[in-house]
C-alpha cells in the first residue's frame, strides 16, 4: 500500500522555495521601511487643529535627501527623478537587504514601491506614509492599512528623537548599497 505524505512533489519544490522567499521579503518590508529600525517620538493623536501637508510640503521633506534609520547601515535616498535606493534589515534576523524603486507623492501621502534583494532572492514591497501639521509640528503615520499612533516627524520645539534629525541632504545610501552588493557577489 502506498504511503501518503503532505510533502509536495519534487517538481513543485523550487516554486515553493521561491514563494517562501518572496513572502519573506514582503513581510520584511514593513519593518525595513519604518517599524523597528528606528526609535521615534510618539504623538498618539493629532491635535484638533492639524491639517494635511500639501504635496509640495511632503516632497520637500524627502526629495534629494537621505532618510537614515537608527543604525548607520540603513536608509533611503529619494532622488528628484522619483526613484529611491535603500538599505534595510529583515526583521528578527538582522539580514541586510538593498532595494530600488519609485517614490511618489499624492497630496499628504508619500509612497515607495521597490524591489528588495539579498543572497536569498528578491521581492517587491510598497510602503506609504501620510503627513499632517499643527502649530509648527509635522506628524507622520502609516498610510497602507497599518495606521497606528502618529509620531513626530519634526516638532516645533526641536527634539533629538524627531525623525527629521535623520533626514540629511544628499545621497549617503548609494555607497552603502554598492558595498553591500559587492559583499554578496
Amino acid at each position: 500500500m502506498k504511503q501518503e505524505t503532505n510533502a509536495p512533489p519534487p517538481s513543485c519544490r523550487p516554486l515553493i522555495v521561491r514563494l517562501r522567499r518572496l513572502a519573506h521579503f514582503a513581510l520584511a518590508g514593513a519593518v525595513i521601511m519604518g517599524g523597528a529600525p528606528f526609535a521615534r517620538a510618539i504623538a498618539k493623536d493629532l491635535p484638533a487643529k492639524a491639517v494635511k501637508l500639501s504635496a509640495t510640503e511632503v516632497r520637500a521633506l524627502y526629495e534629494g535627501n537621505t532618510w537614515n534609520q537608527k543604525d548607520d547601515c540603513c536608509g533611503f535616498y529619494f532622488a528628484s527623478d522619483g526613484t529611491f535606493i535603500g538599505m534595510g534589515r529583515i526583521p528578527g534576523k538582522g539580514d541586510l537587504v538593498h532595494g530600488t524603486g519609485k517614490w511618489t507623492v499624492d497630496a499628504d501621502k508619500m509612497c515607495m514601491v521597490g524591489t528588495w534583494t539579498n543572497k536569498a532572492g528578491s521581492g517587491t514591497h510598497e510602503e506609504c506614509f501620510i503627513h499632517a501639521k499643527a502649530e509648527g509640528t509635522i506628524y507622520k503615520n502609516w498610510a497602507n492599512g497599518k495606521k497606528g499612533d502618529w509620531w513626530f516627524f519634526r516638532q516645533a520645539k526641536p527634539n533629538p528623537a524627531d525623525e527629521a534629525n535623520r533626514v540629511k541632504p544628499g545621497d549617503s545610501v548609494t555607497p552603502r548599497v554598492n558595498a553591500f552588493k559587492a559583499s554578496i557577489g
